[in-house]
């Protein structure tokens, strides 16, 4: 198809503006709560930790696995997040790739360049596929495996390629069982809807083999790994993290009974959009069979994730959004081309400056309406938080946190609290024993987004545990360290005060204006003092109105619980 030059010279213009906004969003907008919590198991990885034995997650690992090599060459450093978030800018170009790909097999090229665009500038695709996420590769596996199995005649290694590709996918995301049943299902309603197509001499004996070795190559990448852990000695922390972790009866099921049962309904009414669009009235054969089966996975994968799967995010619909543009492109190509049409008074679908307003106009219009632009930088706080925690801690300190977003360090406990950790322990299925592991870790610096009024789970489930933790630590702005107030009842009394240390550690006593003066434990105190569990007592020479025991490692590196967040004393 000849595509004129000033068309060639926007596709160009589209994607040159889509990498130059997605790199503005990777210096600007906020991290996910996941993203850490990713970036944590892979840093356990770089620094010989083994996940699930050694770090917790319930996610597959190939993800973690390949991106280990990158954090142990960069290192532990605040902007490391940042940096892996540009490493997802070659996932993002192939999965606009395969999407270019499937588009040209089901249309055309033309139909495949603008698909490319609407999906590279597609809000929900944007800022989900930006994200250091296990979600960017496994989208790019799955479009990748759809692009072999559309682009040619199935033979034998293009069978075993594609399953290849398919069984990667199952080992970064165990949701690739649902895109695999929804290729299966949509393969059946595809014989239905195209059954001449599979009327041909041989075609039972033909698929069977391909059947067999696409099967082969889906086990390939999925046996070595299980292989690994088994030879590791690591294999019951493998399978509880990613399969008896993730089983849970009744998680997140929706409170109407029947929205279950909406799937039937949807899934018929795919099957006649398919029959009514693709299959009446249009020729039979290739293209046509390609597109319906593709449309008919996309079709049953997004209404089992609204309908069937226990727990949706917006993650879960990143390997769809791509199908769906292929889908709306030519659509809005042929409404656009049209309207050019009767203003132009003729129709010309390879130059019609409609097509190419209206796409514009839909593109920039989703974009400033329906994204938010991280006109401020949204991460820098967290990088700065990051830069203390690295700045207070060794790399044999423990610290804690929700899910794993203090970086860099082993958490005291074993589990992330992310939503099914969550229903575990709320059903008392897991008990994350929180003091006693900060007790035996001798933890010092803890999250504030454990006690943060935002957290919900911690003093409603765990109340114990924050009264533990506000007890026994204070902030000191960008995190919570060992300590506690130690201000008289009365201000600038100079009466004894007692006060019990969990926590092993060196500490200092402290008020807004520097070090106290006064006797700790009926001798004179002089600064930085190793303090054992037990209680202690603290006489002031002078009477103060503040008074606080802070760990000592803080208050050398400047922060105080007098001062604003990372103000030194």
């Amino acid at each position: 198809m000849n595509v004129s030059r000033k068309e060639k010279v926007l596709w160009a213009g589209f994607l040159t503006f889509a990498l130059l906004l997605r790199i503005v969003f990777i210096f600007h907008r906020h991290f996910n709560t996941d993203e850490p919590q990713h970036l944590h198991v892979v840093w356990g990885w770089a620094h010989g930790l083994v996940q699930y034995r050694d770090v917790f997650d319930n996610h597959m690992p190939l993800f973690h696995m390949l991106f280990a090599p990158f954090v142990r060459l960069i290192g532990d450093r605040a902007d490391l997040l940042v940096i892996m978030r540009l490493t997802m800018l070659p996932i993002w170009g192939m999965i606009l790739f395969a999407t270019y790909i499937v588009a040209s097999a089901l249309w055309d090229r033309r139909i495949g360049w603008w698909t490319v665009i609407l999906t590279s500038l597609f809000p929900a695709f944007f800022k989900s596929s930006m994200e250091f996420r296990t979600d960017g590769l496994w989208a790019m596996l799955w479009m990748l495996s759809l692009a072999v199995l559309v682009s040619g005649r199935m033979r034998l290694l293009r069978s075993f390629f594609f399953g290849v590709l398919l069984g990667a996918a199952f080992a970064v995301s165990m949701k690739s069982v649902l895109l695999l049943i929804s290729l299966a299902l949509g393969g059946v309603a595809t014989m239905t809807l195209c059954l001449s197509e599979f009327r041909r001499p041989g075609w039972v004996v033909s698929f069977a083999t391909n059947l067999g070795i696409g099967i082969a190559g889906v086990m390939l990448i999925p046996f070595f790994i299980v292989g690994w852990f088994k030879l590791n000695g690591a294999f019951a922390p493998f399978f509880y993290g990613v399969v008896e972790h993730n089983l849970l009866h009744g998680l997140g099921r929706s409170q109407i009974a029947w929205i279950p049962w909406l799937s039937i309904p949807a899934l018929i009414a795919a099957w006649t959009v398919a029959r009514l669009l693709f299959v009446r009235g249009s020729t039979s054969g290739t293209q046509t069979t390609k597109r319906v089966l593709v449309f008919m996975t996309f079709a049953i994968y997004v209404s089992a994730i609204e309908t069937l799967w226990p727990l949706k995010e917006n993650q879960h619909w990143l390997p769809a959004f791509p199908l769906l543009m292929v889908f709306v492109t030519p659509f809005i190509d042929s409404f656009s081309s049209r309207l050019s049409g009767v203003f132009s008074g003729r129709y010309s679908r390879q130059t019609s400056p409609g097509s190419v307003f209206l796409l514009g106009a839909a593109l920039f219009t989703a974009i400033w309406l329906t994204t938010e632009i991280p006109w401020q930088n949204e991460i820098e706080q967290k990088l700065e938080n990051w830069k203390a925690v690295l700045s207070v801690t060794n790399q044999d300190d423990y610290v804690m946190d929700l899910k794993g977003e203090l970086l860099f360090r082993p958490r005291s406990v074993y589990y992330v609290f992310e939503k099914i950790t969550q229903a575990r322990i709320a059903r008392g299925l897991i008990d994350p024993q929180i003091p006693k592991r900060l007790i035996e870790t001798k933890t010092c610096v803890i999250s504030n987004d454990f006690c943060s009024i935002k957290n919900e789970f911690i003093p409603k489930v765990l109340p114990d545990s924050l009264k533990f933790i506000q007890a026994n630590y204070i902030s000191v702005g960008p995190f919570l360290v060992a300590g506690q107030s130690l201000s008289p009842r009365l201000p600038y009394s100079s009466q004894p005060i007692s006060f019990e240390v969990v926590i092993p550690s060196k500490y200092q006593i402290i008020t807004p204006l520097g070090p106290a003066v006064g006797d700790l434990d009926g001798m004179p105190y002089r600064g930085t003092r190793f303090l054992n569990p037990g209680w202690h007592e603290f006489q002031p020479s002078f009477g103060e109105k503040q008074l606080a025991l802070v760990w000592d490692r803080a208050v050398e590196k400047g922060f105080s619980p007098f001062a604003h967040q990372g103000d030194a004393l």
